[in-house]
C-alpha cells in the first residue's frame, strides 16, 4: 500500500485446486440475474394466486419464500457504480 515492490518467489510451488461446497454452487446459482428475476416472478404470481384463492396456504408460502429467495439473490448481485455521474 506503501508503494513497495515486493518479490514472490514462487519455484516449486504447487497449485491447488479447491472443490465448491453445496453452499457455494447454491449461491453461486442463487446471484444469476436471470434466476433472481424468474424467483421475484413465480414468487409474485404465487402471491398473487393466493390472493385471488383464500386459504391456500402452499401458494402463499411458497412466493414468500420465493420473493425473499429474490430480494437476497438481488442483494448479492455484484453492482458497480459509475464514478461520475452525468
Amino acid at each position: 500500500m506503501d508503494g513497495s515492490k515486493l518479490t514472490l518467489h514462487l519455484a516449486g510451488a504447487r497449485v491447488v485446486s479447491l472443490q465448491l461446497t453445496l453452499r457455494d454452487e447454491l449461491l453461486g446459482w442463487l446471484v444469476n440475474p436471470n434466476i433472481a428475476l424468474l424467483l421475484g416472478l413465480c414468487g409474485a404470481l404465487l402471491i398473487y394466486l393466493e390472493f385471488n384463492t383464500p386459504g391456500t396456504i402452499v401458494p402463499g408460502a411458497l412466493g414468500t419464500l420465493m420473493v425473499l429467495l429474490a430480494v437476497f439473490a438481488l442483494d448479492l448481485l455484484p453492482i458497480r457504480l459509475p464514478l461520475s455521474c452525468c
